[in-house]
């Protein structure tokens, strides 16, 4: 009778001892480094990341196809993310820079994950970390203003510049500059900005008189890239033999102590 207790009091702490151990394995299984919630999790974190490239891939290649399969311009990829992200996904995302650009970066709101597009239309995980921004160099820009057509009976008008420099969308550049118009003619200006190569320069004209407009492009851009090079920007003025009053100054510009500011 006792050889019998003594058997079964070994039997159940061997017994005991081996569900220890397959606990302790199927913890492991289910929690380890390679364990099965976190392959879960993983596989999960990889069809994510896989649609959320797929939304971008086609925003690229059609946004490509319209332009001719050119360089990737930032309003043709910005309408397809819209349409794909915002309308179809019904999720929200930010692009930057936003101009044209020789890489763009575009974040997910919800996941805060980011994704790298080149102009060529290659994407890559974006991983947090910016490039670093290489030295400033030395750029002359030349802002023409042809008029075409003046009312000397209205005497002088002012036509104003906003000018924005972005490198790989961080703003390096933020400068208004004016030039007084007397006469027909072309009136320049002459821009001095030291900034990284690779910097967007955008020159917006954004005041032209209350009787005149603009015939050209109100906004207009380049990318610097060798050292001390001439960019020109050449904008077009003409009398519109009409008072429009001063109401798009006033929306544009705002005083600040005394100096104009483009809002």
């Amino acid at each position: 009778m006792k050889n019998n207790k003594g058997i079964t009091l070994i039997v159940l702490v061997v017994t005991i001892i081996v569900l220890i151990i397959l606990a302790g394995i199927s913890i492991s299984m289910l929690t380890g480094e390679n364990g099965i919630i976190k392959q879960s999790k993983e596989a999960k974190l990889q069809a994510e990341i896989k649609t959320e490239i797929e939304m971008i891939d086609l925003s690229v290649v059609d946004a490509m196809n319209k332009n001719g399969f050119g360089e990737l311009k930032y309003e043709g990829l910005k309408q397809e993310l819209d349409k794909r992200i915002k309308e179809e996904a019904n999720r929200d995302y930010t692009i930057s820079p936003q101009t044209d650009a020789k890489r763009y970066i575009i974040t997910y709101v919800d996941t805060q994950r980011s994704y790298e597009v080149n102009a060529n239309g290659e994407i890559k995980i974006h991983d947090g970390n910016n490039e670093e921004m290489p030295e400033a160099k030395n750029y002359h820009a030349t802002i023409d203003v042809n008029v075409t057509s003046y009312n000397a009976t209205l005497g002088k008008y002012p036509v104003i510049f906003s000018v924005v420099g972005e490198w790989n969308g961080t703003k390096v550049y933020d400068n208004i500059v004016s030039t007084t118009i007397d006469s027909v003619g072309i009136s320049s200006i002459d821009v001095n900005v030291n900034v990284p190569e690779g910097t967007i320069l955008k020159v917006s004209e954004v005041y032209s008189g209350a009787n005149y407009k603009i015939d050209s492009q109100t906004t207009m851009q380049e990318e610097l890239a060798e050292e001390g090079e001439n960019i020109k920007f050449s904008f077009s003025n003409s009398y519109n033999y009409c008072d429009i009053g001063t109401g798009y100054v006033e929306s544009t510009l705002k005083n600040n102590g005394g100096n104009l500011e483009y809002k």
